[in-house]
């Protein structure tokens, strides 16, 4: 079966160019194909004109994601950090901060670029309990959930496709036995230390592979308050996010609300 894929390493199938007899075996047939490969998503747009695949779309294991009056999103989640439809969702992130230094990354899923923990709040979760679980998943660090200091908030609306709003927390945390970190090989692709003063200007940061990595004025924005520890402030920046091709309009913005840091 031929199928696309994303930035993301998403997955969308060609079904349509499947006969639907054999759309149940084409479609369980690529799922196999991709089975060692986590954090994606195989995605399947269906319209109500060809309603029929359904029953074979479900057969092979994919679930409703989302529906409207032209058409229904069906999913089959392999550990995607793709939000489940909602008016709103919660999210985290996680500076590790040691001194004048924060911990950074490069994922897998997002290459060239200077990351963060991070993660989505589970409905079963707290923040700081979901902050605690990335922490294990992705750098291998066990910290107590009252070692993390809460210090800003980030709001985002239309977040997905559906229009759901999005509220992350972030937290800094300093308490911590540096010899558990040991990065995830299946999310990370290189962590390592930077000075924080580093990342208030810098547009790039070069890794100690050689590997350059961009920033964002998110980035530069948190490294600027953790340094110096500023008193609580509120801006709007810009967010360009993965569905916006070339133009940002006046919604798709961040809002963002940072805390004295005690």
């Amino acid at each position: 079966m031929e199928y696309t894929t994303n930035q993301f390493n998403d997955i969308f199938p060609k079904w349509d160019l499947v006969p639907l007899d054999q759309l149940t075996s084409s479609l369980l047939s690529l799922i196999e194909q991709f089975k060692t490969q986590t954090k994606s998503a195989l995605k399947i747009t269906i319209p109500h004109t060809q309603a029929a695949a359904i029953i074979h779309v479900k057969n092979a294991g994919f679930e409703l994601h989302f529906a409207d009056n032209n058409k229904t999103d069906w999913i089959l989640k392999k550990e995607s950090m793709v939000p489940e439809i909602m008016n709103a969702y919660g999210g985290v992130q996680v500076f590790v901060r040691r001194n004048s230094r924060i911990l950074i990354m490069e994922e897998k899923f997002k290459k060239g670029l200077v990351t963060f923990v991070a993660g989505q709040v589970n409905s079963h979760e707290f923040p700081r309990h979901a902050a605690v679980r990335e922490l294990e998943e992705e750098v291998g660090l066990k910290v107590d959930p009252q070692d993390l200091e809460l210090f800003a908030s980030r709001i985002r609306i239309k977040a997905n496709k559906e229009g759901a709003t999005n509220y992350d927390y972030f937290f800094v945390v300093d308490k911590f036995d540096e010899s558990q970190i040991k990065p995830n090989p299946e999310e990370v692709l290189q962590l390592f230390w930077i000075n924080l003063s580093e990342l208030i200007t810098t547009d790039i940061v070069v890794s100690p592979n050689g590997t350059i990595l961009k920033t964002s004025p998110m980035v530069k924005l948190v490294a600027h308050h953790l340094y110096y520890g500023t008193n609580s402030k509120y801006y709007i920046i810009p967010d360009c996010r993965q569905w916006h091709k070339q133009i940002i309009d006046e919604t798709d913005v961040l809002h963002l609300e940072f805390f004295k840091i005690e």
